[in-house]
């Protein structure tokens, strides 16, 4: 077994009893049975460890390539990786180090819907700096509307969530792209 799958393992057995603001890089190294030094050799500290924890869950997940075909999809699958990751996810959501969850998922979010937003586009021709204006605005509603689910306590019912969200997501995802390629053709209209 490789070492940072170890440090991993060993971190999320913590997380089943501490939060993770209780939890020490001397804890997780000897848990495992190695030493401190070979912990900063893999990672720079504690929530790096934690983030390439999230990182690595994600793609036995869902895959190292995966590419999203809706919104519906990235929604499922989000929810689907919180729920096989609830333990891990919730000891970083009620610490003090929120951020790096926060963090991952907006990246994570991100990375699937410009893809998808790419696959869409492609035949417009509709440039990166659009995409990534519509996907930065929606990258964060997404995750808002993760966490506040977090918060409540992670209901089972998320298909329900997903069926009442995905559409309208998609759509308004779409519609915004093609809000902001008409204000930029109307600026480059005024321009000439």
């Amino acid at each position: 077994m490789n070492t940072k799958v170890m440090l991993s393992q060993s971190l999320k057995k913590l997380m089943l009893t501490n939060n993770l603001d209780k939890i020490t890089v001397t804890q997780v190294t000897q848990l495992c049975g190695i030493n401190r030094q070979t912990f900063y050799y893999h990672f720079k500290d504690l929530y790096d460890l934690v983030y390439w924890t999230l990182d690595n869950e994600e793609k036995v997940l869902v895959g190292e390539n995966y590419k999203a075909n809706s919104t519906d999809e990235i929604m499922i699958n989000l929810y689907e990786y919180i729920i096989a990751n609830e333990q891990t996810i919730c000891a970083v959501y009620y610490s003090l180090s929120q951020d790096v969850l926060e963090r991952y998922l907006v990246d994570r979010v991100g990375k699937y819907i410009f893809i998808l937003l790419k696959r869409h586009c492609d035949y417009e021709g509709v440039d990166d700096e659009i995409l990534h204006r519509v996907t930065d605005f929606y990258k964060y509603a997404i995750v808002g509307l993760v966490f506040d689910w977090i918060r409540k306590g992670l209901g089972k019912d998320y298909d329900g969530r997903i069926d009442k969200l995905g559409d309208f997501l998609e759509k308004s995802i779409l519609n915004s792209v093609k809000i902001l390629i008409e204000e930029k053709k109307n600026k480059e209209t005024r321009l000439k």
